[in-house]
């Protein structure tokens, strides 16, 4: 009954120090709003609408560690603390807003960069595929 329910594979998750988990369709729906419309343009066409590579271009684009997180089948796993690199996420997205309506050079450029690296992670995976 424990295997049947994974309680075996949640114990060693756990023991691993991966306490956090979130589904890779929530954090898409939470943070796939508040990107500007060329980085989700790049997911649609180069990624093709996958979820889970949409929150690894996340993660990369924002410049999270890889020791921070570890990446399942259909989750997202974060160390013990680390979830607030998610907040960090979404609080540039709204200080991006705020930033385009008043002009603010600094949040335009930080939003270029993210983009430009969201991008390029899609490339990247293209590229990784033709080999």
């Amino acid at each position: 009954q424990l295997r049947c329910l994974s309680i075996t594979q949640t114990a060693q998750v756990l023991k691993g120090g991966l306490p956090t988990r979130i589904r890779y369709a929530a954090l898409q729906d939470a943070y796939g709003t508040s990107l500007p419309p060329e980085a989700l343009d790049a997911w649609r066409k180069l990624g093709g609408g996958n979820e889970s590579a949409f929150v690894k271009a996340l993660l990369w684009a924002f410049d999270v560690p890889k020791t921070a997180y570890r990446c399942g089948e259909t989750r997202l796993f974060f160390r013990a603390g680390q979830l607030s690199m998610l907040d960090r996420i979404l609080d540039a997205s709204k200080t991006w807003a705020k930033g385009s309506q008043s002009g603010d050079a600094q949040s335009s450029a930080e939003q270029a960069w993210v983009v430009k690296r969201f991008k390029l992670y899609y490339v990247r995976l293209l590229w990784r595929r033709c080999y």
